[in-house]
């Protein structure tokens, strides 16, 4: 398939398509002397107050995500602070001079590597040229669109070769002032292209998926460190789809997202990181109803988890829609992917805050690249059986022993048999006469309550023990039980039925008990 609007760069063009990229109509801002402030909001005539100061001025931000009473974070101009002062709203200094807070993050020293400090626009365009010439049988960037002030929005494509494969969009830098996504995008974008000849896992996701990875989708509010765009406006806010407020696409920025997406319907997944909080969310955000696809969604979520976890030890444990995760809204871009185009969308906040410290850039990056390679593999087709590796695995056309979401012909790893090859026949550990999940739990107590397929009841995760990530699955079941409601789902009736009552209650509460406390 043709790229739209390619322009493939070369080291000896960049420079010139970077100034030809922005506008000399638009100043750069800067920051000098506005301060981040922690705004106590105790009712709703100080919140509206509060809306109405942001509405009436550029200088004037919001930058919480969630609006409601408490402590509502706030960008302010000296100008804005003294009329905030004047409302009688009460607040404390978080950062006393952005601009210098700003200066100090994004200020690189000889020697430094790319991911040792934040990077700017510049920076980063010529950070995925760099990739481009280095590994160009596998790498290419282009446009697809410019900003307000006439940034190009640059995507870099990566992928081995072949065609007719499902792609991912996955991007950062959508509120300027979230700089650690931005990070986490390019660092993919390295990962991915520095191991292609080393790592088997790698190289077939690379292979077998069309990545498009977009580090800044909004420049010029990430250049001036604001979370709108040049003329302040919120971009998330600023998508179609179901709920969408009026004039979607009124931005160039979306509108470029919304043709970009048109113009690849092969994008099976998508993925936009913002700051922070340490959640993984997913539709819908403008209703408090679950998608057609919550359970699925939360299986997903819970594997990005878990991979992530693994990596430092960082838990992100908020996990669920984004309405009631973190708070309603409307016209954001995981309702359009997911409710225009069905995409397998989730949206991040990453970390504890919008400038994180310079020495948690590769610690965030490391910890959230396999959670992306998780969602790349649940839309790749790894057999080349032309149906897409989750949909292999729920229909049973491919077995998923190891429950990793890919089917088991693809995988490295584990192979009991020492034939190269993980398959029915590797060893039944179990000696059931079937190679199945069961075997790769063969520390299973006896008298352990085991499902259809042989593994502990209420293992939900799969990892061959009753712990403390199938409690939360059991008590979303729970809450959720009763005739007709969502814990009649069937993975919470074939989990965590104990009684056979085809549902979910407090004497199904009592067997789960004794299958996590390991009581017979």
């Amino acid at each position: 398939m043709p790229l739209q609007t390619r322009l493939i760069l070369n080291t000896c063009c960049l420079t010139l398509l970077v100034s030809a990229g922005t506008s000399d109509a638009q100043p750069e801002r800067r920051l000098d002397g506005h301060q981040v402030l922690r705004v106590q909001i105790e009712d709703q005539s100080q919140l509206d107050t509060l809306v109405a100061l942001d509405d009436a001025s550029i200088d004037f931000e919001i930058w919480s995500d969630g609006i409601g009473l408490g402590i509502i974070e706030v960008r302010v101009s000296p100008e804005q602070k003294h009329v905030l002062d004047a409302s009688g709203l009460t607040y404390q200094v978080e950062i006393e001079d952005l601009q210098r807070r700003i200066d100090e993050l994004f200020t690189a020293t000889a020697g430094q590597g790319f991911f040792d400090v934040y990077r700017t626009y510049d920076e980063h365009v010529a950070f995925m040229n760099d990739l481009v010439t280095t590994y160009p049988d596998l790498a290419e960037i282009f446009n697809i669109g410019l900003s307000i002030a006439g940034r190009p929005l640059w995507v870099i494509r990566i992928t081995g070769p072949g065609d007719d494969k499902p792609g991912v969009m996955y991007h950062g830098g959508q509120h300027g002032n979230e700089v650690m996504g931005t990070c986490v995008v390019a660092y993919m974008a390295e990962f991915l292209l520095t191991r292609y000849h080393s790592d088997p896992d790698v190289r077939r996701l690379v292979d077998d998926v069309e990545w498009f990875l977009l580090p800044i989708m909004n420049p010029d509010g990430y250049e001036a460190g604001t979370r709108g765009n040049a003329v302040g406006a919120d971009l998330n806010r600023n998508w179609g789809g179901p709920g969408a407020n009026p004039n979607p696409f009124s931005q160039p920025e979306t509108a470029a997202m919304r043709d970009f997406f048109l113009a690849h319907p092969n994008v099976r997944a998508h993925i936009d990181f913002h700051t922070y909080g340490y959640m993984i969310m997913w539709p819908w955000g403008y209703t408090p109803e679950f998608c057609d696809d919550h359970w699925t969604f939360q299986e997903i979520a819970v594997g990005m988890a878990e991979r992530i976890l693994q990596v430092h030890g960082t838990s992100y444990d908020e996990l669920g829609p984004i309405n009631t995760t973190i708070y309603p809204v409307r016209g954001d871009s995981s309702d359009y992917t997911y409710g225009e185009h069905g995409l397998w969308t989730v949206a991040f906040e990453l970390g504890y805050s919008h400038y994180m410290p310079v020495s948690e850039i590769m610690p965030t990056c490391e910890e959230i690249a396999p959670a992306m390679m998780l969602l790349s593999e649940w839309v790749s087709d790894c057999n080349v059986n032309g149906v897409l590796d989750r949909d292999d695995i729920t229909i049973g056309t491919s077995a998923d022993c190891n429950e990793n979401y890919t089917p088991d012909e693809c995988e490295v790893q584990p192979d009991f048999d020492g034939d190269g090859l993980v398959n029915v026949c590797d060893d039944d550990i179990d000696d059931d006469g079937v190679f199945n999940a069961a075997d790769l739990c063969d520390f299973t107590k006896p008298g352990t309550p085991v499902d259809a397929d042989g593994r502990p009841m209420s293992d939900i995760d799969g990892n061959c023990e009753v712990d403390l990530s199938d409690y939360r699955y059991f008590m979303n079941c729970l809450m959720l039980g009763g005739p007709d409601t969502p814990g009649s789902h069937p993975m919470c009736i074939n989990m965590f039925d104990y009684q056979d009552d085809a549902d979910i209650d407090l004497a199904d509460f009592a067997g789960f008990t004794r299958a996590f406390t390991g009581v017979q």
